[in-house]
């Protein structure tokens, strides 16, 4: 079997619907018209690979941000607030050696496996994922080996004497979830969001909640259960990754020859390193900073603000994963028009899932933080100010991704460095005198010009952007929503403190609930919506009937 009919076998051929050609002599306005609507007739024809994808993205992202919010909240309640801070501070160092160990190469893998895919190119599809693995394997064995021996001047630096025994044992981990993530990433290339789904976002947290709750409840090994169970998931993750990986790609085929290129890889990827540490230190930069000003209460409040917010943010992340081997597709057939529809659809898409979300959070944050325990609803202001950092970042995904998946990845690292070096003079003006407060507001600043950067760069680049004019609809819904439930709040005295009656809550995020459907209902749905609607509403159904 030669390697065409294996991979065409293996998997389905991208569609490419023909766009209409204008061959009158019409008026240059008249053209840009017909081309306007040739791109969107073309990205209504992928509507259901987006749908699909993205659905199947958010009911992985759902189950592990509601895993880890489960695990986070069982840690919370076994450890207390300083524990709590000691895991969340090892686990950011952790992380950010795990970046810098995987090369920025999950990006590159995920890009050029697409595009050796549209060029039914397995020989080089497969050298980019076994070259990816080698290199990330042997780089984080490096970094597991340095953590493990600086593991002692690190905690003596932050002023945390039992962090040396949590980054001992966090640095186990560190080369299986960088194998984990390779392989993750080369099925995304192919568009089969299910690996994804099911190995690092299910299994993965899944085992790490399961084992923690055996260690810590059964074995009575308190902050040391919580880390092996880390360490464990892990292991067993990357080992089902390449199982699964292997499924659709001939990566232990003795009969088709990789062909490495290493080079371009890497000369695409080294940038995205540079860019995706950088975002990665901005965002986790605040967590160690914290942790050498304040104490490991602080942290631990602030830790757990941020994973309230991350488990909010799950509805940013549905689009993705399916949005970045499209836009490298797209970009390779010069289709611009199109790439341009389709960032402003899933981009209002995700604003008019975000919306109830996040006014909720805003309205009551100390209600959903008490649920860790009363001491956490201390994070209720930090908490409404890294919501607003975190709408703002959302409109910049989109043109993130678009940049650095069409190559560009130097400049989404230009544009991380100058959003780290503001985060960073943000967080040491801010952090002495006004402590996890100081944090959110240096984070919402540094987003904020991230945001503003990427998004005029692809105006400039390609004259697209993610703002459209039906915007206003899921706006206007949530902010006379946000006005009506604060106005019968104020009916009911204490409705907004977290020591309110949890029905209360209950029954005022109801209120703005259904407010918010009924208004965007009463405001009408454009096409692309009503076909997500019909297919929600199939799949609904569908689930009901079994």
């Amino acid at each position: 079997m030669n390697k065409d009919s294996y991979y065409c076998c293996k998997h389905q051929e991208i569609s490419r619907p023909e766009l209409h050609t204008n061959t009158n002599n019409s008026q240059n306005s008249q053209k840009r018209v017909n081309s306007q609507n040739q791109a969107e007739e073309a990205c209504f024809s992928e509507l259901p690979k987006i749908v699909k994808g993205g659905g199947i993205s958010l009911v992985g992202s759902v189950g592990a941000k509601g895993m880890l919010f489960l695990l986070a909240l069982f840690i919370a309640k076994a450890l207390g607030p300083s524990d709590v801070g000691i895991y969340f501070l090892a686990i950011t160092i952790c992380e950010l050696l795990t970046l810098l160990s995987l090369l920025g190469l999950p990006n590159g893998v995920t890009r050029y496996v697409a595009v050796y895919r549209e060029r039914n190119d397995v020989q080089r599809m497969k050298g980019t994922v076994l070259g990816a693995a080698f290199l990330s394997l042997l780089i984080s064995l490096l970094s597991a080996a340095l953590l493990f021996l600086l593991a002692g001047p690190i905690s003596s630096l932050l002023h945390k004497p039992s962090l040396a025994l949590v980054l001992k044992l966090f640095a186990i981990s560190i080369p299986f979830e960088c194998l984990m993530k390779i392989f993750t990433a080369s099925t995304r290339g192919l568009k089969i969001m299910e690996h994804t789904a099911y190995i690092e976002q299910i299994s993965w947290i899944g085992l790490r909640l399961g084992l923690a709750l055996f260690f810590v409840s059964v074995m009575k090994s308190g902050l040391a259960g919580v880390i092996l169970a880390y360490v464990g998931a892990s292991f067993i993750s990357a080992v089902l990754a390449f199982s699964y990986a292997s499924k659709w790609m001939p990566l232990v085929d003795k009969r088709i020859y990789p062909i490495f290129e290493i080079r371009e890889l890497f000369r695409f990827s080294f940038p995205m390193l540079l860019s995706t540490l950088i975002h990665d230190i901005m965002m986790k930069e605040d967590i160690v900073m914290l942790g050498y000003f304040v104490s490991a209460a602080e942290v631990g409040i602030y830790s757990v603000a941020v994973k309230v917010l991350n488990l909010a943010e799950v509805i940013f992340q549905t689009f993705r994963p399916i949005f970045n081997p499209l836009v490298a597709e797209l970009h390779e057939r010069k289709e611009f028009s199109r790439l341009g529809h389709l960032l402003k659809l899933i981009t209002r898409w995700d604003i008019m899932a975000a919306c109830p979300i996040f006014l909720c959070l805003f309205l009551f944050p100390g209600f959903f933080l008490s649920i860790f325990g009363k001491k956490f609803a201390a994070g209720s202001s930090c908490l409404r100010i890294l919501i607003f950092s975190s709408v703002v970042n959302a409109l910049s995904i989109y043109p993130d991704s678009i940049i650095y998946m069409s190559g560009r990845s130097e400049i989404t690292m230009m544009n991380g460095f100058l959003a780290l070096i503001v985060n960073f003079i943000g967080n040491c003006l801010l952090i002495p005198s006004q402590g996890i407060l100081g944090a959110a507001l240096a984070t919402v600043a540094a987003l904020l010009v991230a945001a503003l950067l990427r998004i005029s760069i692809l105006f400039w680049m390609m004259n697209i952007h993610p703002l459209s004019k039906a915007l206003w609809k899921p706006l206007t819904a949530g902010f006379i929503s946000l006005f009506l439930t604060f106005t019968i709040s104020k009916i009911i005295p204490g409705s907004i403190h977290p020591e309110s009656h949890s029905l209360t809550i209950v029954f005022l995020i109801s209120i703005f609930m259904m407010s918010y459907s009924l208004i965007i209902y009463l405001l009408k749905f454009n096409q692309e919506e009503l076909y997500l609607k019909d297919r929600i509403k199939e799949k609904i159904m569908a689930a009901i009937k079994h």
